[in-house]
């Protein structure tokens, strides 16, 4: 974008240096309101922001309908703080991954295999991270026996490996962890993975509080981010620990 000349939008983006942050499908997608913008900067936010807020609106639908239409599933992942901020008010894409790929999973339980696998590829050339969810769909298959609530359980766990595995790239964002509470909604039972959720989904969105104090990234505020990231699903998994042994 830096060698686009006299294009007032490109100087409000971050990472302009670099070609391309997302794969082709997301590319493709925002032509949408790239185009209802219409060449104006404010516009094109607006409409960015709406088709945003459509793809969060999807995808809460869509766990409701796979939950068996359960309130518990919508409110856990509809008004869960972390998702509202990162979606609504940030604008990231996550919803929109992670929509195709439980929209491709519905697809594969109604044994609509190719449209199912279309829709996974696609989840994937979003931003990647869905590619763990490949291995599970492979098992269920191979194995229809699966019970729908393994799958989901399973797919939690992908996704959890993936948001741990993040750093290798750049860091933990608090965005990223959208990608295991789309399935850990739709599990029936408590479990340790749900019970880990209610803290990271707390302590992920302090990891920029550090930064607005110092105003800066280095010192202390590493280590802050790594305290405020992890002490609180450290917490709410031994309150979990704690309570089911009763």
């Amino acid at each position: 974008p830096i060698d686009i000349p006299n294009d007032a939008s490109f100087t409000s983006l971050h990472a302009a240096n670099k070609v391309a942050l997302y794969g082709p499908v997301w590319i493709a997608l925002t032509a949408i309101p790239h185009v209802l913008g219409m060449g104006n900067f404010l516009a094109t936010v607006f409409t960015f922001k709406m088709f945003i807020l459509l793809w969060y609106v999807l995808l809460c639908f869509l766990i409701w309908n796979a939950s068996g239409k359960k309130t518990f599933a919508l409110a856990f992942f509809a008004l869960n703080p972390l998702v509202t901020l990162s979606t609504l008010v940030d604008g990231h894409n996550d919803v929109v991954m992670m929509a195709l790929a439980l929209t491709s999973f519905l697809y594969l339980k109604r044994r609509q295999f190719i449209v199912g696998l279309i829709l996974l590829i696609a989840s994937i050339f979003i931003k990647g991270a869905t590619v763990f969810l490949v291995p599970i769909v492979i098992w269920r298959l191979f194995h229809p026996e699966m019970s729908w609530q393994r799958v989901w359980y399973w797919a939690s766990v992908a996704m959890y490996a993936m948001f741990f595995l993040s750093p290798l790239r750049e860091e933990i964002y608090a965005w990223y962890f959208i990608w295991p509470l789309t399935f850990l909604a739709l599990i029936e039972k408590s479990t340790i993975l749900q019970a880990a959720s209610y803290g990271f989904s707390f302590g992920l969105m302090l990891r920029i509080v550090p930064f607005f104090y110092t105003r800066s990234w280095s010192g202390m505020t590493p280590l802050v981010k790594k305290i405020v990231t992890f002490v609180p699903p450290i917490i709410s998994t031994l309150i979990y620990g704690k309570t089911t042994r009763r």
